[in-house]
């Protein structure tokens, strides 16, 4: 019997470790959130800011900003649709993890919800779940939003066991050049008007009105997942910033205003920090060009928001500086010292057509972490810019390289265009702005440590004129 029960007990465990470190092997490779897991796991070392929170984290706060402002490394936790139960949780762990010197918490009232959630809510933790570090405090949040009937779905091996034959075979995931994506960080680059109008324009907003109304109060549940992620960070004896990303001011209906008014009241009440950006809009000089859609910036919006912040932080918290920072794959302190930061190829345009057209004055370029090629465009006041890039692919390596990428091949050699559009006669918009600095970016596949033959190209209606002719260029 005695044996037996032995017995028992290694087969429960060999098949229970099994399922536990094969969990990662049937997860959805080619959704977002396993590419942000794989990039994590490369970045070693501590964090010194941590962003968590829904997707309105991960396109609002850009941690290149608080690098080269702050000379402090960050890392954007957001995860679309996040819950605070679920923010917690993962705060808890990377807290420890990262040895956090500040915590930063995006709050509004979709984030605030209490569980049950609905079916849609609750499939959107697991993004944030499925990568969590197996522990009894994943086993509480799951068991908290799903219930104690289904905690054996904790493990994506049992959960979607019909897909295993499709998650075998499944390509990974592919970050396509129109994402902005840094440690976390992945709003679109620039302003969509298809995207915009398919998102926002057919939203109906009623009770516009900016007025207080009794019959919205936080509930006990709300008030207390606030509590407890006041008390987490008070434990942990690490300073906590609570933030509210700004969404377009015509879509602020009456629930959003009194939510955020009850938010900031309660926190006043608790004694937290917070930071309404929402109350900063024409300070921000916030507009349209600056949203994905009417809930989320895009990279300039960011860009607004994540330097306010940056000396919002600077201001109010004393925390020391970091010297290990690597700001080589930084685009904000390339664009304010090229040389300085280890740009691979900077260039002064001295083309004086390419200056009248296009306002472009200087070319920086370099790699960025997540094998692509970045072309900073920046001069005093930028136009229309029409840009080509274009480099050779060897026969033998077009084959390993992804569909979207071999597209774009033709008689071995890469070629991509883009036309980068002058918005600022637009009302009170200003363009790409980084300390006086106007710029333009342009991110291209590039999945090669050197590159052969490169050529770009820019103009303003055409890209006709060459202004970078490499036969040869090592890519740091």
């Amino acid at each position: 019997m005695i044996k037996f029960s032995i017995k028992t007990i290694i087969f429960s465990t060999i098949v229970f470790l099994l399922v536990l470190c094969s969990g990662k092997l049937f997860l959805n490779k080619s959704n977002v959130q396993s590419f942000r897991s794989e990039q994590y796991k490369m970045l070693k070392g501590d964090f010194d800011i941590g962003f968590f929170g829904s997707s309105h984290v991960f396109c609002s706060y850009d941690p290149r900003v608080f690098e080269n402002e702050l000379q402090l490394s960050a890392y954007n936790y957001g995860v679309a649709a996040q819950n605070l139960h679920t923010t917690l949780a993962i705060a808890k762990q990377e807290i420890k993890k990262r040895n956090l010197k500040l915590g930063i918490v995006d709050i509004f009232w979709e984030t605030l919800r209490e569980p049950p959630f609905s079916n849609r809510i609750s499939s959107f933790q697991l993004q944030s779940i499925d990568y969590m570090d197996f522990s009894f405090e994943k086993i509480q949040l799951f068991n908290k939003i799903f219930g104690r009937d289904s905690l054996l779905n904790i493990f994506p091996t049992l959960r979607d066991h019909a897909l295993w034959k499709d998650r075998v075979f499944q390509s990974n995931y592919y970050l396509k050049t129109d994402i902005d994506y840094y440690k976390g960080f992945k709003p679109p680059l620039y302003f969509n008007n298809n995207v915009w109008k398919n998102l926002v324009n057919d939203k109906k907003i009623e009770n516009k009105s900016n007025e207080i109304d009794s019959k919205y109060q936080l509930s006990l549940g709300e008030k207390q997942i606030i509590d407890d992620i006041i008390e987490t960070f008070k434990k942990a004896n690490v300073p906590l910033l609570f933030v509210s990303a700004p969404t377009h001011k015509k879509y602020i209906n009456n629930k959003d205003f009194n939510y955020q008014d009850l938010i900031k009241v309660y926190l006043k009440q608790k004694g937290a920090n917070f930071l309404d950006l929402n109350d900063y809009w024409d300070s921000l000089s916030l507009h349209l060009f600056d949203f994905k859609d009417d809930t989320h910036l895009n990279t300039n919006g960011a860009l607004k928001v994540s330097q306010h912040l940056a000396t919002y932080i600077k201001k109010n918290y004393n925390i020391s500086t970091n010297s290990s920072i690597d700001l080589s794959k930084n685009r904000y302190a390339l664009l304010e010292n090229p040389k300085k930061n280890g740009a691979v190829l900077y260039k002064k345009i001295e083309n004086p057509k390419i200056n009248k057209q296009t306002g472009v004055e200087k070319l920086i370029l370099y790699k960025d972490l997540y094998g692509r090629l970045e072309i900073l465009l920046a001069g005093d006041s930028l136009k229309d810019i029409s840009i080509e890039v274009a480099y050779d692919v060897a026969t033998n390596k077009k084959r390993q390289l992804g569909k979207d990428i071999q597209r774009k091949i033709k008689k071995d050699r890469f070629s991509v265009k883009e036309k980068l559009e002058n918005l600022k006669n637009e009302g009170l918009y200003s363009g790409y702005n980084y300390k006086g600095s106007e710029f333009k970016v342009v991110i291209v596949d590039c999945p090669f440590s050197e590159v052969r033959n490169l050529s770009i190209a820019i103009g303003d209606k055409a890209p006709k004129e060459i202004v970078v002719s490499k036969k040869y260029l090592k890519l740091k």
